[in-house]
Formats: C-alpha cells, structure tokens, sequence
C-alpha cells in the first residue's frame, strides 16, 4: 500500500462495553472498512484493550485485508493507540503477513474521532516503518 491518506469509517463487531459520564469506553472488538478511491476494497479487525498503566494509552492487534483487481495482502500488525477526548491515533507496526510477503505494504495507521461507544470515523494513513520510533 502506497504512502497516502484513505477515508475510515470504523464500526464495532460486537457490542462494546457501556459508557460513563466521563468518557466513552472504547475497549472491545471492532470492524473497520476503508474507502480507498482506487478499486481496492480495505477492510478489517481489530482489538482495543486499555493499557493498565495509563488511561490514556491502549494496546491492540488488528488484521487488515486489501483486496485489489489483481493482489491481496492479508496482514497481521500490532498496534498501540493513544487517546485525547475524543480523538484516538493507532499507530501499528506489521507483525506478519497471513497472505504473499510484499515490500510495498506499509503498516496501517489511524487517526480517528470516537463518536459513540459503537462508532468511530476518521483516516487510515499509511507510512513507511523507517520514519518511525
């Protein structure tokens, strides 16, 4: 997947856990499906879990799927998302691929807005590993 900023809209697998006054409680299974603009269809799972010592932080694993007229890349990644209010950046890093290895595939970050415990939406930007840290 090339360098580039994909629209996400991020919805919930299963029924996510209750919301308190404070804020919105994330932590749970989710599935995410990406509009990509170029005949690719992007979708996936993920799993958020809050990190035990920062409230803030949270720790997940997802596998995405990008299906194009003549590749498929299948791709294990783990991930680390940080919370602000109502903003949650996921920053991954590719674990495995679960279909043919390719150099080109750049791990799948995420920059999205929480609007309800069922719903989350933003982009998918995705960048190369050797700009990370």
């Amino acid at each position: 997947m090339s360098a580039r900023i994909l629209f996400l809209l991020f919805l919930t697998a299963l029924v996510s856990f209750g919301a308190h006054a404070e804020e919105t409680r994330i932590e749970g299974n989710w599935v995410f499906k990406a509009w990509t603009g170029d005949n690719c269809n992007f979708t996936g799972v993920a799993t958020l879990g809050r990190d035990q010592t920062d409230s803030t932080n949270y720790t997940c694993e997802l596998t995405a799927r990008q299906t194009c007229s003549t590749r498929e890349w299948i791709v294990r990644q783990s991930c680390t998302a940080k919370r602000s209010g109502n903003r949650l950046t996921i920053t991954s890093r590719i674990v495995e691929f679960l279909s043919e290895p390719s150099d080109s595939y750049l791990p799948d970050d995420f920059l999205l807005t929480i609007d309800t415990p069922k719903r989350m939406f933003g982009a998918l930007h995705s960048r190369s590993e050797e700009h990370t840290s």
